[in-house]
């Protein structure tokens, strides 16, 4: 089953046909408690994928689920904090860190790790769309405020931002 989905992804499917067979694939995988190789599907499509992909985060979900013990799980999350450790201004590995640590639901510390990195690398609208995402939905509005102040304090002429801080 696995060479016959990997083959198709390979004749010619187009992009999102692929991220959605190898999805499908990862979730075959993992009904049939095949959890390592289900892993190493997502693994590779991860690698594929931009870091602005629309699905990376759900695909990063599912990578965290597929293990089967905490043991594992706490394995995958620190290689996910070694790759950042080695590669902390890339944009792709935080994001990947921030995204793993969400689907920890460690929350918290993915948003105080995006924060950090939307001041250390203010050009990038992906870490800042992200903190804004999370530290709306935290339901904390003075981390949520702090932040868009600071954004502001950056970029005084964002309207959209001091649209969202009146709100």
């Amino acid at each position: 089953l696995r060479y016959e989905v990997a083959s198709a992804s390979e004749e010619g499917v187009d992009g999102e046909a692929s991220v959605e067979i190898a999805v499908r694939l990862a979730r075959a995988l993992t009904e049939m408690n095949q959890g390592t190789e289900a892993g190493q599907t997502l693994d590779a499509l991860l690698e594929k994928l931009g870091t602005n992909h629309w699905r990376r985060r759900e695909i990063m979900s599912m990578r965290l689920n597929v293990v089967s013990t905490d043991e594992e799980r706490g394995q995958l999350i620190e290689r996910f904090q070694r790759e950042y450790e080695a590669n902390p201004a890339s944009e792709g590995v935080i994001l990947d860190f921030a995204d793993v640590l969400i689907a920890a639901e460690r929350q918290n510390e993915a948003a105080a790790l995006l924060v950090k990195h939307a001041e250390e690398l203010p050009e990038s609208q992906t870490i800042e769309e992200r903190a804004l995402q999370l530290l709306r939905s935290a339901q904390d509005p003075r981390a949520y405020e702090l932040f868009l102040q600071h954004r502001l304090e950056l970029n005084p002429e964002r309207r959209e931002l001091r649209l969202e801080l009146v709100k």
